[in-house]
């Protein structure tokens, strides 16, 4: 009452200061109520938004991981593939490189090979053309065999070719016989000279003898009366500047009556020569 009854003798204007400063506290109130709820949204906004950049991030982050793996394993599988192509690729070029290289070698052999054979030819060739050339002649009969003298029979050697023979030496069968004596084995036959022989030049006069104890009195009569000749074979062993073996072989036949130059070349097994390939036969 007491509170009611002052405001009644409160003057207007007095209540209007009241009435105003009311309102104004309430105002106020309403105001910070405001701020408060206002504050109170901001807070829960910011922390809404916090939480979301939190969210975001967590994410832009698994993201970013994700990423990096992906950009990771992808590089590492283009380093595999890049490193198993480039293996290849220098094991291909190995290869080639390797038979590149054993073809080179192959054609190089060959053609070395074929060099030398060529040159071999040549130089063969060059010394086939200057190389000795025996041959066998001049033979003749010192005499007609008589009874118990010894038969000789004289021949000498010349040389052809362009340079020396070297080391000649010469092997002889000397016989009577009714037909052709078996050709020998001249390894079994001693040789009976050894010289040089110069090119365009004759040996000395070589002599094969029959014995004085092998002219017997049949031997002789058999010759004279036609039913025998005399045949001599000889041959001639040499070699030529290069050291290379050769020889020569003939084969003649001289019957009684005859002039002592006259030899006849009429043996089935007749004279013979070397060649490259069959210089060493006997």
């Amino acid at each position: 009452m007491k509170l009611l009854q002052r405001w009644r003798q409160t003057s207007i204007h007095n209540q209007g200061l009241v009435l105003t400063g009311v309102l104004v506290a309430a105002g106020t109130i309403i105001y910070a109520a405001a701020a408060i709820v206002q504050i109170y949204i901001m807070n829960k906004n910011a922390k809404d938004s916090s939480a979301q950049v939190e969210s975001l991030v967590g994410t832009t982050n698994e993201a970013i991981k994700a990423a990096v793996k992906a950009s990771s394993e992808s590089l590492n599988k283009s380093i595999d593939q890049n490193k198993d192509a480039l293996g290849a690729a220098l094991a291909q070029s190995k290869n080639s490189l390797e038979a590149s290289i054993a073809q080179g070698k192959a054609s190089m052999e060959a053609s070395t090979a074929q060099s030398k054979t060529a040159l071999d030819v040549s130089i063969e060739a060059s010394r086939n053309d200057q190389r000795a050339w025996l041959s066998i002649g001049n033979l003749r009969v010192v005499k007609e065999p008589v009874i118990g003298e010894m038969f000789s029979v004289v021949y000498s050697i010349s040389n052809s070719g362009k340079t020396p023979a070297m080391r000649a030496t010469t092997k002889n069968q000397l016989s009577f016989a009714y037909g052709e004596p078996t050709a020998p084995d001249w390894n079994t036959i001693n040789s009976i000279s050894r010289s040089v022989i110069f090119p365009a030049t004759l040996s000395r006069d070589i002599s094969e003898d029959l014995p004085a104890l092998q002219a017997t009195t049949n031997v002789v009569n058999e010759y004279t009366n036609h039913r025998t000749k005399v045949y001599l074979r000889t041959r001639v062993d040499y070699s030529d500047v290069y050291g290379r073996p050769h020889w020569s072989e003939i084969c003649s036949v001289h019957s009684f009556g005859d002039p002592a130059d006259r030899w006849l070349n009429s043996c089935v097994v007749a004279g013979d020569v070397d060649t490259q390939q069959d210089s060493t036969r006997h």
